[in-house]
């Protein structure tokens, strides 16, 4: 009897180091860690087979050229370490400690089943919740961009290009600069400013120094809704209004959401607002950087891009 008061003693005084708040979630940590574990080897197979699916329709995007969405990319590196053999194995070492018997088997050992049951319970709410962000996929790719005249250069147009290497130089120089905001490009009609900044755009993003890259052709007589139209459909951005201030906020909102955008505006023949655009300003998104090309430093000066590089024949 003695023995007997003794082995209850030592578990209640054991169970007590863990048992808080003594509510029903707390107790199965103590006296259900089978099924916890139960629980946690059944979410990780629904994970596999969830991953096999996305896996199948990425493998499907790829093989069009498609581009895979980058939460995609991410959801797929947390489940392979979710799912790898390393996480099996700690399943596997962690359970058999959740299940350890004391006092000759004839009770739980309430030290090991308590840490690891509730470590399984909060694995399988993780797993849980990748398997809800799968569900809120929507589609797993997009469409690449198509390669047009913007990123193909003639024979005349590269060796002309490579007289003006410096500046090209500079003005990636320049992109690359958290501190720059606004960079332009000028000189006389036929020097190249467009083949520079159509490299540039290429460039930048080869090596993805920004989420997007927009190029946009300004012109002697800029229409302001054309252009809105052409920044928002290489945004992505469905835009029906026909209010210009209206446009302008729709797409102001829209290039903030941008970690880093690069916005070039190619052949600005006078001062040009902005704003009105709907492009941030530095001090409203510090990842926006605009470059621009003009015939008149003026026109450059007046919209305050700094540095500026001159072309010449």
């Amino acid at each position: 009897m003695d023995v007997f008061v003794s082995i209850v003693g030592s578990l209640v005084a054991k169970a007590a180091e863990y048992i808080v708040d003594p509510t029903a979630q707390q107790l199965s940590y103590l006296f259900k860690p089978r099924s916890k574990f139960l629980n946690l080897r059944t979410k990780v197979q629904e994970l596999k087979d969830a991953r096999e699916r996305v896996q199948q329709s990425v493998d499907s995007a790829n093989r069009k050229g498609e581009v895979i969405f980058d939460d995609v990319q991410r959801w797929l590196t947390v489940v392979d370490e979710k799912i790898s053999e390393e996480a099996a194995t700690q399943l596997q070492d962690d359970e058999e400690k959740a299940m350890k018997r004391c006092f000759a088997g004839f009770c739980p050992d309430f030290k090991s089943s308590y840490p690891f049951s509730k470590k399984a319970d909060k694995e399988a709410a993780a797993i849980a919740q990748l398997l809800t962000q799968k569900d809120n996929f929507d589609g797993v790719s997009r469409p690449s961009e198509p390669k047009g005249m913007d990123t193909i250069r003639s024979v005349k147009e590269d060796e002309a290009f490579e007289s003006r290497r410096d500046a090209f130089n500079g003005v990636m120089v320049a992109l690359k600069d958290d501190a720059v905001s606004i960079i332009g490009v000028y000189g006389m009609g036929g020097v190249g400013k467009t083949t520079l900044v159509k490299e540039a755009f290429k460039q930048a993003k080869e090596e993805q120094l920004f989420n997007k890259v927009i190029l946009v052709a300004i012109n002697q007589t800029p229409n302001m809704l054309n252009i809105q139209k052409e920044i928002a459909v290489k945004l992505g951005l469905p835009i029906h209004e026909e209010n210009i201030d209206m446009r302008a906020t729709q797409l102001h909102e829209r290039l903030k959401k941008e970690r880093r955008v690069l916005v070039i505006l190619d052949d600005i023949w006078a001062s040009l607002d902005l704003r009105a655009l709907g492009i941030p300003s530095a001090d409203e998104h510090k990842g926006c950087k605009i470059l621009m090309t003009s015939r008149s430093l003026d026109v450059l000066e007046y919209l305050n891009s700094q540095p500026t590089f001159q072309l010449k024949h």
